[in-house]
């Protein structure tokens, strides 16, 4: 079943939602992919011979569990550390090269966010409206009360990071003493498929995807809007005809950014002015990858879609598993890995698409990351595995 079948059942969800608070980022309803499970037209796995080589190196186990509605994981890395939190507010530090536990931070609040670090401490927000600085001893540095859920974080940019409420607000504050250095109201939408994307800062510029299918570009100095464009055009009677999300994250690649949206289109698009070099139209809720001239990513039919990356045509479709894959593609050396409904994790030829292997856990993958020359795979029952590339026999 395609996921704009479930927008109605979504719409319910999202109306509760306005009333409770909102979902974690990236937040999918879990009652939809139960559902979306149980669809007979889901197919079967196909019979393969694994054309692949994974070395698993270790497998850990960490107490406590994720909650499946993140749905997206960031499992962030920095330098020789991996850092993790469970539902019950406990941070881990972990080394990445053995995953042995460095340090446990226990959280006084509700974790909202996923962890954001630095070089000595962590940053999240909470479910309490506040941003938390901790540092890898458990010390609270500092927090900063925000009037409204912040299920956004940027990467540090000039000592500084950008956070976005559910309420269209963003915020500039410095990460060493969590003073707000400015704040700015942006346009937002009561309806959103997935929540709300990172800003991200690319050529001294601050861009945001919003619900409405436009893309901002901010200085990030002051949050005085550079440009704003219309990306994807809405059409429809309905709210939720009219869904049109750029919720994603945005690519960028000398000077253009790339991104999908939902309901709307995958494009790229000129950074020094909003102009729209080319775009196809397509639904995706997923974060796509770049690769030498490729573009690759998962659409909303879970179709597998490779594009050429200067005009957007068409390289190679991947459909056999159509209606189960469901996460942003994550590229290895000559590979794609992506995450299905189910405990797999399937393994794609990336000049071809031809589908090559694949990984299976016992629970549900939530989260892939890759480091090195390593994949790091994260269930939701904070299992997390690494494993090495090792190149085909053949």
């Amino acid at each position: 079943m395609h996921i704009k079948i479930l927008c109605h059942i979504v719409l319910i969800n999202f109306i509760f939602l306005q009333g409770c608070g909102a979902k974690p980022e990236h937040f999918i309803p879990d009652f939809v992919e139960e559902w979306f499970e149980k669809d007979s037209s889901i197919p079967d796995l196909p019979d393969i011979k694994n054309n692949t080589s994974l070395k698993l190196l270790w497998s850990k186990s960490y107490s406590g569990e994720i909650d499946p509605s993140l749905n997206k994981v960031k499992l962030p890395v920095l330098y020789d550390k991996i850092f993790l939190f469970n539902n019950e507010n406990e941070v881990f530090i972990v080394k990445k090269d053995n995953g042995e536990v460095t340090k446990k931070i226990q959280i006084e609040l509700d974790i909202l966010s996923d962890i954001l670090p630095t070089a000595s401490s962590i940053i999240f927000s909470t479910q309490q409206d506040t941003i938390s600085s901790y540092d890898f001893n458990g010390k609270l540095l500092w927090q900063r009360i925000i009037n409204g859920e912040i299920l956004s974080l940027s990467q540090i940019y000039n000592d500084m990071f950008f956070a976005r409420t559910v309420d269209g607000k963003l915020f500039s504050i410095d990460f060493i003493t969590g003073e707000i250095l400015w704040q700015s109201s942006i346009p937002f939408s009561s309806l959103s498929i997935r929540g709300i994307g990172d800003p991200v800062v690319f050529d001294d510029k601050l861009y945001m995807g919003l619900d409405n299918g436009r893309l901002m570009a901010l200085n990030p100095f002051d949050g005085n809007v550079i440009w704003s464009r219309q990306i994807v055009n809405i059409i429809g009677q309905t709210d939720i005809d009219r869904l049109s999300d750029i919720d994603s994250e945005l690519k960028y690649l000398n000077g253009i950014i790339y991104l999908t949206s939902y309901n709307g289109v995958v494009a790229a698009i000129d950074s020094n002015d909003g102009r729209v070099i080319w775009r196809i139209k397509d639904s995706s809720v997923y974060s796509l990858e770049i690769i030498d001239d490729q573009i690759i990513y998962v659409n909303d039919q879970g179709h597998l879609i490779s594009l050429n990356l200067y005009d957007g045509t068409t390289l190679w479709t991947q459909d056999i598993l159509f209606n189960r894959l469901n996460s942003k593609p994550l590229i290895l050396n000559d590979e794609i890995y992506v995450r299905d409904l189910q405990n797999y994790v399937h393994i794609f030829n990336l000049s071809s698409g031809e589908l090559k292997g694949r990984i299976k856990l016992s629970e549900k993958p939530i989260g892939m990351k890759k480091s090195d020359n390593n994949l790091f795979i994260l269930d939701s029952s904070l299992n997390l595995k690494m494993f090495s590339y090792i190149q085909d026999k053949n």
